[in-house]
């Protein structure tokens, strides 16, 4: 019996693109390889293998390097020979992808707190829906679930993030049968120096990232595909004419079929999110220094030609909006944004990044904007889009004459929005008011602008009522349009206005609210 795969293309090379971006090691449990071949000639890359992680000389040329999951990354002397190299790697600019096993590489280079921590207990091979946390990856899957393979067990689980982590995926999981392990991190990444650490729990080759290989009956010569490599020496029954063989060979097998959608688009995100976290954390720089905050960090790939779909773009307050392109390299862009009504407002063409679209004051509601390929060089050509609202930009409520004589007694936080409150109304426990996005909090806002996080938490501190701000959150809470720091504990007055992501709300006693404009 004859295995017939066709072998598959190794590193491509192409007249746009010089050198390889990307390194990747040996395929094992993954195959981020056969992922970049997928995305075509901009997504060269040079195999690595796992000794030269130890030398600077083989990694530095890189500006991204791929781990794969696989049995060798369990060597102990391979990866205390690279920790320092990958630290001093990601600290210079470089960005690191692990999976699964490779858990160890980040953990022996990254071991602070603030990073991402892992645990080893005996995990179940199982499928499960993850929640999609990060929402730039909410809007690049247009879904806040996404069904995850878990094809082996002992896969390495998440055990906490710190502060400088991003959690992109969450689900519950079980170990041992029946334990669970609820709302556990599936997916993070962080920032480290000026390079960056993505860490997956998962293997590419379960959704879609693995191999076929075709068996050929001798007997009957039917054709059967199996989504595995074979070994030699294994059986083999032809489920044409049940005609039982061994298998010759092994030979090289072929590249996976496609997977559903949703997990095609995890896949791309998994290359997507290296490729260009660089990107959106210049965009973010560039944000910053004209004192927005950032909502969302949206990847994307785009062709000559190509229009994107719509990223959305929530917009409240009477705040300026912002929505910042970024890309490397010659290629002609274009950004356009809509109106709420999907109506044109803007369209802006550059042949170099950022490309940036402004929107003062804009109408609350759900904004969007489109990215064009006008002429890249290259299919798939990635970029990054980030989007948010200026920081203070009439954020505020004007302030009552006389406000200063009210104290707070029996406080509600009053929906404020277009220089309005308006209801609803939440009402303040004094043991206690956490406020987040979820039914874990007291206060549970219902809007993506709003961090999963506790973003603050108000209570009474003897006869004054205080708000502490929470940890972690990509948007910091803001008192009358200034920003809160982590853990700042501020005493409130009546009329003050809190800022949670894109809404805004007046703290006034019960009863004195909603007030119409500016009463």
């Amino acid at each position: 019996m004859s295995i017939t795969p066709s072998s598959p293309p190794g590193p491509r090379s192409d007249s746009i693109v010089s050198a390889p971006k990307f390194a990747v090691t040996p395929t094992g449990y993954d195959d981020i390889a056969a992922l970049l071949e997928r995305m075509g000639t901009g997504y060269r890359y040079a195999p690595i293998d796992l000794q030269s992680l130890g030398d600077p000389a083989r990694v530095d040329p890189y500006q991204v390097l791929f781990i794969n999951c696989a049995e060798d990354c369990k060597n102990q002397d391979l990866v205390r020979a690279a920790a320092p190299v990958l630290r001093q790697y990601v600290e210079g600019g470089g960005t690191l992808y692990a999976s699964d096993w490779a858990a160890g590489y980040v953990n022996m280079a990254f071991p602070e707190p603030e990073y991402i921590q892992f645990v080893i207990e005996p995990t179940d091979a199982q499928r499960l829906d993850a929640r999609v946390e990060d929402r730039g990856l909410a809007e690049y899957l247009k879904a806040t679930q996404v069904a995850l393979t878990f094809d082996k067990n002992a896969w390495v689980p998440i055990g906490s993030v710190g502060s400088a982590c991003t959690v992109h995926l969450t689900g519950t999981y079980t170990c041992e049968g029946d334990i669970l392990r609820p709302n556990r991190p599936l997916l993070a990444s962080f920032q480290c120096g000026q390079g960056h650490v993505i860490y997956t729990t998962f293997h590419n080759e379960a959704h879609g990232g693995g191999v076929v290989t075709h068996l050929t009956c001798p007997k009957c010569q039917h054709t059967t595909t199996l989504e595995r490599a074979v070994k030699g020496g294994e059986p083999f029954t032809c489920g044409n004419c049940g005609f039982t063989a061994t298998v010759e060979g092994p030979e090289e097998p072929e590249r996976a079929l496609d997977a559903p959608k949703l997990e095609q688009q995890i896949l791309r995100f998994l290359i997507l999110k290296p490729v260009t976290a660089g990107l959106s954390s210049a965009s973010t720089v560039t944000m910053r220094k004209a004192d927005f905050l950032v909502d969302q960090h949206i990847p994307g790939i785009v062709s000559s030609g190509e229009t994107s779909e719509r990223y959305d773009c929530p917009a409240a307050g009477n705040k300026t909006l912002r929505m910042t392109l970024n890309w490397t390299g010659a290629a002609r862009l274009r950004l356009s944004a809509y109106r709420p009504s999907g109506e044109l407002h803007d369209a802006q063409e550059a042949e170099a990044a950022p490309l940036v679209i402004e929107v003062p004051r804009a109408t609350t509601g759900v904004w969007s904007c489109t990215v064009t390929g006008v002429a890249v060089p290259y299919p798939n050509f990635p970029y990054a889009l980030d989007t948010g609202l200026k920081r203070g930009d009439d954020a505020a409520a004007p302030r009552p004459a006389g406000a200063d004589a009210f104290a707070l007694t029996s406080p509600v936080l009053v929906t404020f929005r277009d220089g309005i409150t308006t209801s609803p109304t939440y009402p303040i426990d004094p043991a206690g008011t956490p406020i987040g996005r979820g039914p874990d909090h007291k206060i549970a806002l219902d809007d993506p602008t709003v961090s999963r996080k506790v973003n603050a938490i108000i209570r009474r501190q003897g006869t004054d009522f205080v708000i502490e701000a929470g940890a972690g959150l990509a948007n910091p809470v803001e008192l009358n349009g200034k920003p809160l720091r982590e853990g700042e504990a501020v005493v409130l007055r009546w009329w003050d206005t809190l800022t949670f992501g894109g809404l805004s709300f007046c703290i006034v006693n019960e009863g004195d609210g909603p007030a119409g404009s500016g009463s």
